[in-house]
């Protein structure tokens, strides 16, 4: 029995040990870096952050100057550009177009004057910067300083400085050393013709712009208006010469020449006229029309006829004689028999409205 228990406690021992031996894991072996290694790695990410870090500085310090340089570029473009004006003028001619009317316009132009210099044309400064710069007209206007930043219409840059061009007339002409741009005007009045074209209001419209030294009114029937209609073959009055320095005056003269005829001696005269006008060679006063106001004056609710005349206004048609007549009137009656009139109220225009080429539209 003893042996038999011995035998027995043996192999339960054994048993034991096979098991334990099946559940004991054994741990893992660890895998080691060398040093070199791992110095080579770290050097890698250290040269890696260098350059993004230098990148990130780049970019920075780049968008940084790009704006200040954009920033500076704006401050600058809103600085005044600083300029020197020399004038040069005739002192003697009162006449003579005013430069300092353009001092304002220009220092509204972002532009600083830093400096104003005037001179006469007889002194010797003056006269050695026409010769320098060409100038033919005076007055005359020269810039220097930063004339490539101003912004000025009108002037030419001529060698280190801008040079004023365009000169309105009156002005000093130094090739003739002759004023142009004084304009004489000579009227010549229609005869008996209260009613004709007003040459003096369309003379009065041209003087802002035109400078009118001489004005001379002529009855057609003196001599020396005699010459000036055979001379110029004129043949509508009223009528209004002009000297030749009119054509000075670029804008005006296009307009002028568009109502009148440039002669050979280089005046002016207006030929298109408004009705009425007294032809020449007729000796006929043209357009003076009689107005006839053709009404029913029992008809209460029909509309004022004079609202016509207001019309008639608009194409300057002004009649010289008026009446009203009733279509129930043995006058009236024969109106509408002669003209084959169908309705009332209506106007009737005598045959001198013919003149009136905007009616012919109608």
């Amino acid at each position: 029995m003893e042996t038999h228990e011995h035998k027995d406690h043996e192999h339960k021992h054994e048993e034991h040990d096979k098991h334990e031996g099946i559940n004991i894991e054994m741990p893992a072996e660890k895998k080691h870096v060398s040093p070199l290694k791992l110095y080579k790695m770290i050097a890698v990410v250290a040269f890696l952050l260098l350059i993004v870090i230098a990148f990130s500085l780049y970019t920075s310090y780049d968008i940084n100057t790009a704006a200040k340089e954009a920033n500076a570029k704006s401050l600058e473009s809103l600085r005044p550009a600083a300029i020197e004006i020399i004038s040069i003028r005739d002192k003697t001619c009162s006449y003579c177009f005013d430069t300092d009317k353009l001092l304002p316009v220009i220092k509204q132009s972002n532009i600083n004057i830093t400096k104003e210099t005037y001179l006469d044309y007889s002194e010797k400064e003056a006269k050695d910067l026409i010769k320098e710069y060409n100038i033919q007209k005076l007055p005359a206007l020269i810039v220097n300083g930063e004339i490539e930043k101003a912004s000025l219409p009108g002037f030419t840059k001529t060698n280190d400085a801008s040079i004023l061009s365009q000169i309105n007339p009156p002005y000093l002409d130094l090739a003739s050393n002759k004023i142009k741009g004084l304009v004489s005007a000579t009227i010549i009045n229609a005869p008996n013709c209260e009613s004709c074209f007003n040459v003096t209001t369309a003379l009065d419209q041209l003087k802002p712009i035109i400078k009118i030294t001489e004005e001379i009114k002529l009855k057609s029937s003196k001599n020396e208006a005699q010459d000036l209609i055979q001379k110029y073959s004129i043949n509508l009055l009223p009528t209004l010469i002009l000297s030749e320095d009119v054509f000075e005056y670029q804008q005006a003269s296009k307009i002028l020449e568009k109502l009148g005829t440039k002669e050979s001696d280089g005046s002016y005269v207006l030929r298109s006229l408004a009705p009425p006008y007294y032809n020449v060679s007729s000796g006929e006063i043209k357009g003076r029309v009689k107005l006839t106001m053709l009404v029913d004056k029992s008809c209460t609710t029909c509309y004022n006829v004079s609202t016509h005349k207001r019309i008639l206004t608009g194409f300057n048609l002004i009649p010289y004689k008026e009446e009203t007549v009733d279509i129930s009137s043995s006058l009236g009656q024969d109106l509408v028999k002669k003209y084959g009139i169908k309705a009332a109220p209506t106007i009737i225009l005598s045959k001198e409205a013919s003149a009136y080429n905007t009616l012919k539209a109608i």
